[in-house]
């Protein structure tokens, strides 16, 4: 077989490949999204919600404080990011476990902000 044909017949075919999985997938994620619909509804694979109290401390000194609710079990310390005090970044990584009424602690330290230094070379 000559390589134009080839590339052709491969051409044919990657198209084929694509057009039906197109055309499928939206077949098959409605379908699983109403398996998963009714395990939920069934009581199956539902975690139980819980009450988690943070404290974002930088040292000694507690920044904010408050109370999260979340699914219990085992979370990454990211998920917590988006109430991280303005000015303020997250020094921790890692994972924690929740469960209710648990006190997390999390580190954080004030963002420096950059300083201009003008350099004159005589």
């Amino acid at each position: 077989m000559g390589k134009k044909k080839l590339v052709k017949v491969s051409a044919v075919c990657i198209a084929a490949a694509l057009l039906v999985t197109s055309t499928m997938l939206p077949a098959f994620a409605a379908e699983g999204a109403m398996n998963q619909t009714d395990a939920v509804a069934a009581g199956e694979n539902q975690k139980d919600m819980c009450t988690i109290n943070v404290r974002f401390m930088d040292g000694d000194t507690v920044i904010k404080s408050d109370s999260y609710n979340v699914e219990e079990g085992v979370h990454n310390y990211s998920v917590l990011e988006k109430h991280v005090p303005e000015g303020y970044q997250m020094t921790r990584t890692g994972d924690f476990y929740a469960e209710d009424g648990a006190n997390i602690d999390v580190a954080v330290e004030k963002v420096v902000k950059g300083t201009i230094i003008n350099v004159v070379f005589l």
